[in-house]
């Protein structure tokens, strides 16, 4: 778990560039969150066999797949409640099916206020 933090929630990362994918997971965990890593569609379908995240952060053009086969496969096993999603993309497109759609390159700002605003953490108990 990231930093210790046992109430910590979970994301999915899926991206196909090692290098992008590395960023988004150190950036995330230096936030608190646990991360999950997938490089390909397959493995991340793999993954929500055993383990339920709490948001997706999906890169679209996934090593000859599309991140919305990952969105399909995620609202076919968690339908209710939803798990939010993020689609990252170099391109604008319209679409329904996801909570936020961020166009390449991000910042760290940028990528931590769209997870936070999906993902509000517990407020401290004293």
């Amino acid at each position: 778990m990231a930093n210790g933090m046992k109430d910590s929630k979970t994301i999915l990362v899926v991206e196909d560039t090692a290098a992008m994918r590395n960023i988004e997971r150190m950036v995330l965990e230096r936030a608190g969150y646990n991360v999950i890593e997938a490089s390909t569609v397959p493995e991340a379908i793999a993954l929500l066999e055993t383990v339920r995240p709490d948001l997706a952060l999906l890169d679209i053009n996934v090593a000859g797949a599309s991140g919305f086969d990952v969105v399909r496969a995620i609202r076919a096993k968690y339908a209710n409640p939803e798990i939010p999603v993020i689609i990252l993309s170099g391109s604008r497109f319209e679409t329904q099916t996801v909570q936020a759609h961020l166009l390449k390159p991000i910042t760290k700002p940028e990528l931590l206020d769209n997870v936070r605003a999906l993902l509000p953490q517990p407020a401290a108990i004293f």
